[in-house]
């Protein structure tokens, strides 16, 4: 799994989706950026291997050694750490 916190658009997410054998999941705080990202998912056909929530919590919602590289997105520049 490679996780995005912050999400500009569903072509940023597209981009990290690199082989069939991962799925990419998006979490952002801002409901109206995860219906749009989701929406041109959709219309992309890449809704399903790639999912975008809404993050409201504190924690991120993933068992221990799940994610295989996480992704954060702030302001326009991308930061990865990778397990």
């Amino acid at each position: 799994i490679v996780v995005q916190l912050g999400v500009e658009s569903g072509e940023d997410l597209a981009e990290l989706l690199v082989s069939d054998v991962y799925l990419v999941h998006a979490l952002d705080t801002d409901s109206a950026k995860v219906d749009k990202a989701r929406a041109d998912l959709r219309d992309k056909g890449l809704y399903g291997k790639i999912s975008v929530s809404q993050f409201v919590g504190t924690t991120l919602p993933y068992a221990d050694n799940l994610v295989n590289l996480i992704v954060i997105e702030i302001r326009g520049t991308r930061y990865e750490m990778r397990s």
